[in-house]
């Protein structure tokens, strides 16, 4: 940008092609500093084209209440990467087989 600006959100949508070779990891960066690392939500079809997350960078409260479903919150757990167990036995889930199917993972490029 030419001019400093004050940025209060930043909403990001993941690769919606083929949802399941989207982004995980993510790290945004501004100004060369580091503002946000963690994980990005799959895209899912049935949340149709508003499926986004929102980054807030304010307490501004009718910002939040306006992007509250958007916001990822701690803990919550992509049913892929949950491991499930039945009488302490593992059983063979979609995180399991989904790494045995994929194969590598594309590059990804920084912006």
């Amino acid at each position: 940008l030419d001019r400093p600006i004050v940025l209060a959100a930043l909403r990001v949508w993941n690769y919606a092609k083929t949802p399941e070779r989207g982004a995980k990891e993510f790290h945004l960066y501004l100004d060369d500093n580091l503002v946000y690392a963690g994980t990005l939500g799959r895209y899912r079809a049935s949340l149709g084209e508003d499926h986004h997350q929102t980054f807030l960078f304010t307490e501004e409260e009718n910002l939040a209440l306006l992007e509250r479903e958007h916001v990822p919150r701690s803990g919550e757990a992509d049913p892929a990467e949950v491991l499930y167990t039945n009488d302490n036995r593992v059983v063979k889930g979609k995180a399991e087989r989904r790494a045995v199917e994929l194969g590598p993972r594309p590059t990804t490029s920084v912006l």
